[in-house]
């Protein structure tokens, strides 16, 4: 069970409301409908509240990308660059979020993974299985699958 959010029960969309089992508590699935409604609408303002919550700096993402943070800021603006699989695959990988979130995430850039494309399916299983393993591992798996590693170049 989740705790309500502490800015109280008139952040909480009403269905949910009517749900909860207990005053102070929601349910699992309930916690994840408010974080989706909660979730920004546009990619840039969604990495936004990801590196806040995981307390990343722009600077540090940057650096992944071996660019200044103001560059990496441009980035995020332009959907030709961030639009790919790598980009927002390592996004994903660095905030360690789990499989839901990361098709969120994706949704917001508005790039969709190809079920029939096998390294998109690696991807996908990287972000489910591994997610909390990083960049390395992630490469490691695709290089075990014979499928090219993520790449740094946007």
């Amino acid at each position: 069970m989740f705790e309500s959010k502490p800015g109280g029960e008139e952040d909480l969309p009403q269905g949910i409301l009517r749900r909860k089992s207990n005053k102070n508590q929601i349910d699992e699935l309930d916690a994840r409908d408010v974080f989706i409604d909660l979730f920004p609408r546009d990619f840039k303002s969604a990495v936004g509240m990801l590196k806040k919550k995981n307390k990343i700096s722009n600077a540090k993402l940057a650096a992944l990308w071996n660019m200044d943070d103001s560059t990496f800021a441009r980035a995020l603006d332009d959907p030709r660059r961030y639009r790919n699989e790598d980009f927002l695959t390592i996004l994903c990988l660095c905030f360690k979020l789990p499989d839901w979130i990361s098709e969120l995430l994706f949704k917001r850039a508005r790039f969709q993974l190809d079920d029939t494309d096998k390294r998109h399916r690696a991807i996908k299983n990287i972000l489910r299985v591994q997610s909390n393993e990083g960049i390395e591992a992630a490469n490691e798996y695709l290089k075990k699958m014979h499928l090219d590693q993520l790449s740094f170049v946007i």
